[in-house]
């Protein structure tokens, strides 16, 4: 217990030697879709789910997953959506509600 102060401050010294202190580069580049599927004129189901692959490239500092907004025919439709990734590649899913019709 005497030592403990002593070995904390030790411990916390070694982590940040190995920490690169210099100045953060400027994220000067917007993310951008990589990927998305279905893809254009593929004979695509009724029931398919959409989604794409949202990447940034390093050095950035990360896309805000919070300010990620998605629309469809001018309906936003975020509160449908799930996102799955990590700060430099996301992916968003949407699966459209089935919509039911009965004819007569």
């Amino acid at each position: 217990m005497e030592n403990l102060d002593k070995e904390i401050e030790k411990a916390v010294s070694e982590l940040c030697d190995q920490i690169d202190w210099s100045p953060l580069l400027s994220d000067r580049r917007a993310p951008y879709v990589d990927s998305y599927s279905p893809l254009e004129d593929s004979g695509v189901d009724i029931d398919s789910s959409v989604e794409l692959v949202i990447k940034e490239s390093l050095p950035a500092a990360g896309i805000d997953v919070d300010s990620i907004s998605v629309t469809f025919d001018d309906v936003d439709i975020t509160d449908e959506i799930t996102i799955t990734g990590d700060p430099y590649e996301y992916t968003v899913k949407w699966k459209p509600s089935t919509i039911v019709y009965e004819t007569h």
